[in-house]
């Protein structure tokens, strides 16, 4: 469902980029997008009751993911892509871990979900290729890429320090 709002914003997003160009609203957005983005990962993280060292491992990366973001030397457009593709792959790698839950195997559910969010986000770009007020530009599949194993890479720590601890647990009531 992102991924179709992403595509239908197409049309119209180049429009109110130039129209927005030069205010504060383009780095307005920007922050929005972030903090939607860091919202559905601590969400997805506080929906199973975290444990301490959980809560610290999405600090770390919350922290390490803003420093990047911020210190990017990249125009703001450049960048709504490290949000918006966040947000696909943060969805596409629930999907892949929902799909693979009775085993689940992290490193193919990660590989799985960059390939998948690099490969939405290069359609994306062709899509622009076609549309007359837009370009194609492999900076943007890049930055798609980039969003994808960013992201994936902190839902795989999560997932799999959230999995190590429920086995912890798990063996701590068999030994009782």
């Amino acid at each position: 469902m992102t991924q179709i709002a992403i595509w239908a914003s197409l049309g119209f997003a180049g429009k109110l980029v130039q129209k927005f160009e030069g205010t504060h609203i383009l780095t307005l957005a920007f922050v929005v997008g972030f903090l939607v983005m860091i919202t559905v990962i601590v969400s997805g993280v506080f929906s199973r009751k975290p444990t301490g060292k959980e809560i610290w491992v999405l600090t770390g990366i919350t922290t390490v993911y803003a420093m990047i973001v911020v210190r990017m030397g990249v125009p703001t457009l450049e960048r709504t892509h490290l949000f918006e593709y966040a947000l696909v792959a943060v969805l596409v790698f629930h999907a892949f871990l929902e799909r693979y839950s009775n085993k689940p195997n992290m490193i193919k559910v990660a590989l799985f979900s960059i390939i998948l969010t690099g490969l939405l986000g290069w359609i994306d770009e062709e899509i622009q290729r076609i549309l007359p007020n837009r370009v194609y530009d492999i900076r943007d599949i890049l930055f798609n890429i980039l969003a994808g194993v960013m992201t994936v890479t902190a839902c795989s720590l999560l997932t799999w320090k959230r999995l190590k601890n429920e086995l912890v647990t798990h063996n701590k009531q068999n030994k009782i």
